[in-house]
């Protein structure tokens, strides 16, 4: 695969000492684009964007070092202020690291608008005597970005080289009209199709000739899939005749909203193919029909093989060498339980969150020791929020806080 990044300098520093590896050799692009000038080699994208060298800071020189804001290594870039090739795409290239004992080997990079598509790439060290390790690169902030934008973030990827597809097609309106059978108080949103209340979304797949196979269906919201190897009207009834593989309702146990679970759920149908019919029927129903919260799908495909699922969530790095912690968790973990008092929200989703619309909250209970006087809560969210702090119940509030007043 291949990665667009900035690579402005690599540097293997010794104990008392540090070594600059020259990437010259292995850059490929002109990224930085002096006001008036010409680039040279291949730009950003197809789009031929490039970086403004104004963006840099004012006191950037090209060749002069610069410090990391840790004070532990100095990086020499450039150049970038003239038009040169200063970047490379990583793609597999082997670096040369002069030979030496040396304590640490530090990269500094910067991320170009659109890189890391797939957030999980790893850096392989092959070391004078043989032996290798490989460290997890992770995703770069990109050029406008800060690096906090992935704390706590959930990264997923995944390797379909040994999917085979049978058939696939986005519910869009348009690619899923020679599929889509029939079908009831459904509509397009957003360039998707949903299916609210009483209605219903009927699919039928040819699949003669097919022995086995998966079938993957991406949907969130409140779905019931339903799944049946010969037609039977909808109209009549959404349950006889058919096979439930799966409910929202049961899997999350609430109601989910603004696609919280929005991801593809993958059933073995092979028993359905086994029968011979050469057909299968979709059936997609509102889970929850007194609101207007029904499934909202975006593709289904039928395949064989299985695919390689990365997954890895971003855990800041807090100091807390100071400080005594009285409990530290990711929601929707293990962790989590002791103190998560009452869910009148949602979630899990399918990134990991909770979140609580509308009416809904989420109130987490910390027993703290009766001697501690003085505290603090660090509460990683997003989206448009109120946190309120209150004693034990029956006592007072302590505080409340809502953003963007005063």
């Amino acid at each position: 695969m291949s990665y667009k990044l900035l690579l402005a300098a690599l540097l293997a520093p010794a104990l008392y000492a540090q070594t600059y590896v020259n990437l010259a050799p292995a850059l490929n692009s002109d990224v930085f684009l002096e006001p008036g000038g010409a680039g040279e080699g291949s730009p950003l994208d197809q789009q031929g964007r490039r970086i403004d060298s104004a963006t840099l800071p004012t006191s950037y020189v090209d060749g002069s070092p610069v410090t990391s804001t840790n004070g532990k290594a100095v990086f020499r870039f450039g150049p970038l202020r003239t038009a040169a090739l200063d970047a490379v795409r990583i793609d597999g290239q082997r670096l040369d690291v002069q030979d030496g004992a040396y304590s640490s080997l530090d990269v500094a990079l910067l991320s170009a608008p659109g890189a890391f598509v797939n957030p999980l790439p790893e850096l392989e060290f092959h070391y004078t005597d043989g032996s290798t390790n490989k460290a997890r690169l992770g995703p770069v902030a990109g050029w406008f970005s800060s690096p906090t934008t992935f704390d706590n973030a959930l990264f997923r990827y995944t390797d379909q080289s040994a999917v085979v597809e049978h058939l696939s097609f986005a519910t869009n309106g348009e690619d899923d009209t020679d599929y889509l059978i029939q079908s009831a108080g459904n509509a397009i949103s957003g360039g998707w199709r949903f299916a609210d209340g009483a209605g219903y979304l009927l699919y039928q797949l040819n699949v003669a000739g097919i022995s086995s196979g998966k079938l993957g269906i991406t949907i969130g919201n409140n779905f019931v899939v339903s799944i049946a190897t010969e037609f039977r009207d909808p109209a009549q009834s959404t349950t006889q005749g058919y096979t439930v593989l799966a409910s929202s309702r049961q899997i999350y146990g609430v109601e989910h909203r603004s696609l919280g679970n929005l991801k593809e759920y993958v059933f073995d149908v092979s028993q359905y193919l086994a029968a011979g019919t050469g057909q299968l029927f979709i059936l997609l129903t509102d889970a929850s029909r007194a609101d207007g919260w029904g499934p909202f799908v975006q593709r289904i495909r039928l395949f064989d093989g299985a695919a390689v699922n990365f997954e890895e969530r971003l855990k800041p790095v807090v100091d807390v060498s100071k400080a005594t912690v009285y409990a530290n968790f990711q929601v929707s973990s293990a962790e989590e339980t002791p103190f998560l008092y009452d869910n009148a929200g949602s979630g899990p989703s399918n990134r990991g969150h909770r979140f609580a619309d509308a009416g809904g909250s989420l109130t987490y209970r910390f027993n703290l020791p009766d001697d501690v006087t003085n505290a603090k809560l660090m509460v990683d969210m997003d989206n448009n929020f109120v946190v309120s702090l209150a004693g034990p119940p029956g006592g007072v509030t302590f505080a409340k806080m809502t953003p963007n007043t005063p």
